[in-house]
């Protein structure tokens, strides 16, 4: 019963958008393959259009 009490005293908890934020900033997945590779891909080929040059990799 105690446990049940402590759970329904939880849902009067109200979060903020800056603390909502927080929390999916916190928990946010890390990009998968191909999501990570687009922006430097897309930077790469920015590059290389803008000087002719093909950048050096890391």
């Amino acid at each position: 019963m105690d446990q049940l009490e402590a759970n329904l005293v939880s849902l009067e908890v109200t979060l903020g958008p800056s603390k909502l934020d927080m929390l999916g900033e916190a928990g946010a997945l890390a990009p998968e393959y191909p999501g990570w590779m687009l922006p430097q891909s897309g930077a790469a080929r920015a590059g290389l259009l803008r000087t002719g040059e093909v950048p050096v990799a890391h």
